[in-house]
């Protein structure tokens, strides 16, 4: 680097570091709640609602009920579907 193309070099890290502003402010804030209701639980494993709910009511997935609705943890809905990739039986009560 030379004294002549500092002027090319410093307008190239501006550039670098606008991008990298953008992408941060884009990133979600680390406050993510690990729990998710019925609806959203069904948009991440891509199921709809009530089928969280039969698979509730089967003991497939575990919940917190509070009230009237039911919460999933989101580490138990990983679970669930790395369970169902390695092709697992869900074990369903009758």
């Amino acid at each position: 680097m030379s004294y002549d193309s500092l002027p090319s070099e410093v307008e190239a890290l501006k550039d670098q570091v606008a991008k990298l502003t953008l992408i941060v402010q884009n990133l979600p804030s680390g406050n993510i709640d690990p729990y998710k209701d019925t609806s959203e639980a069904a948009a991440y494993i891509k199921k709809t609602p009530n089928a969280v709910r039969i698979l509730v009511h089967n003991n497939a997935i575990p919940c917190i009920k509070r009230g009237k609705k039911l919460y999933f943890h989101i580490d138990d809905l990983n679970k669930w579907m790395e369970d169902g990739r390695r092709g697992k039986k869900v074990r369903v009560l009758k």
